[in-house]
């Protein structure tokens, strides 16, 4: 059951696209002139996407903060097109790496479903409060926040992958190395406190439809739902608000469920959680922080909350692993959202797509073959502050570009309206 959930989502983004009548809006300015055709930038945007899919979902990232300056830059599409087809990508790349994590690591499985579960309500939150934010913060100020967040990140990672690779050096020179992380310990002792793997996959299901029913009911800011709902007027304020208590309650369940579970302790989970991990409250926190971002720069929560995980204690495979579960959940929600608010092209989302599906199965067989080669999970880590780092470099670019052309069309720079 747990691999036909990724096969279910791959299969309804086909129907989908199948289904679904082409629209052709005007072609868009591009933002860097390049002097090619339309198929031509195409053709070059895919392949830059294809080496940005493999490392990304192979260190769990997602990837959304490459494609989107991609698909800007190269393909010329404008800014909500390049965000609905990454959508799509993220989601075929996460269907990938947990079908993957899944079938290689079936005796093993280092998803650790007990973080998504406390990580999930809130990081769905975050979002929703986060693309709130974008509305209303200037784009310089959303820049300058992007840049701070993702630069720090970016160095704390890389001095985690250093450190770790010391560790492993001085390890291998005493001729002992361990790569792979045993989890069926973890797997028997949180099955008793919290009734086994299938309930909590089931309640993790319970939290995707719930938080998208809201959304169905709602809509966006634009009022497009099932119901005609006057945007920004109170029933719609009374269904966002609707988020916060499902965050709360979903939350409250999930740890008084699992209490018994914590309280154990690290003595008990073969080593994979550290001291810090006692307190569980810290990964609905730190979700939360990671949705906010997410949705505020309009990139993957993977990019924020790996990093995250890593600076927390939890071991590289498993902070990959457990990320490409949580980016699978919220990214086919966004997709899905994007789906039924109606979208450009969704044929070329869905090439797309099925390149990013490609590379990613790609990506993933490789980086586990490096680390079973060279014996050094460190890579993982490494890979993570490298992506990181590349998505500092091409968002700060497009984000300048977006401040340059939006001074030069005579727009406003400062605060705006919600609604």
């Amino acid at each position: 059951m747990t691999a036909y959930f990724p096969t279910f989502l791959f299969l309804f983004f086909i129907i989908s696209s199948i289904a679904g009548e082409p629209s052709h809006p005007p072609p868009q300015p591009p933002i860097l002139n390049l002097h090619l055709s339309s198929d031509n930038r195409f053709i070059i945007a895919a392949i830059l996407c294809f080496p940005a899919a493999a490392i990304s979902s192979a260190s769990g990232l997602g990837g959304g903060a490459l494609f989107i300056p991609i698909l800007t830059l190269i393909s010329g599409v404008d800014l909500k097109t390049a965000v609905s087809y990454s959508a799509f990508m993220v989601t075929t790349g996460a269907i990938s790496s947990v079908a993957c994590q899944i079938i290689m690591n079936r005796k093993n499985p280092l998803i650790d479903i007990e973080i998504a579960l406390l990580s999930e309500p809130f990081m769905l939150l975050g979002v929703s409060v986060g693309v709130i934010c974008n509305t209303v913060f200037p784009v310089w100020l959303i820049t300058v926040l992007l840049v701070s967040f993702l630069c720090f990140n970016t160095y704390e990672t890389v001095l985690s992958g250093v450190r770790l690779w010391n560790e492993e050096s001085r390890i291998r020179s005493g001729g002992e190395v361990t790569v792979e992380i045993e989890r069926s310990e973890v797997d028997q002792s949180t099955a008793v406190a919290f009734g086994g793997k299938w309930i909590k996959l089931a309640v993790l299901a319970i939290i995707w439809i719930s938080f998208l029913v809201v959304y169905l009911f709602r809509g966006n800011r634009y009022g497009n739902g099932i119901f005609h709902i006057k945007a920004c007027g109170t029933v719609y304020w009374i269904l966002s608000t609707c988020q916060i208590l499902l965050a709360v309650l979903f939350t409250a369940l999930i740890l008084y469920m699992s209490k018994s579970s914590w309280r154990q302790g690290n003595g008990t989970r073969n080593g994979n959680r550290c001291e810090s991990l006692k307190n569980p409250i810290i990964f609905p926190v730190a979700a939360l922080l990671a949705g906010f971002i997410g949705g505020l720069f309009g990139v993957g929560g993977g990019l924020i909350m790996n990093p995250v995980l890593l600076q927390i204690g939890v071991p590289p495979q498993v902070t990959v692993a457990t990320s490409s579960l949580m980016i699978l959940l919220t990214s086919s929600m966004t997709a899905f959202q994007y789906f039924i608010s109606g979208m450009n092209d969704i044929r070329i989302a869905l090439i797309y797509s099925i390149i990013s599906l490609i590379a990613s199965l790609i990506g993933f067989i490789l980086i586990k073959r490096a680390i079973r080669k060279y014996g050094r999970v460190s890579i993982l880590v490494l890979s993570i502050g490298f992506v990181v780092g590349l998505s500092v470099v091409f968002m700060t670019i497009m984000q300048v570009i977006g401040i340059l052309r939006s001074r030069a069309n005579g727009e406003s720079l400062g605060f705006k309206k919600l609604c």
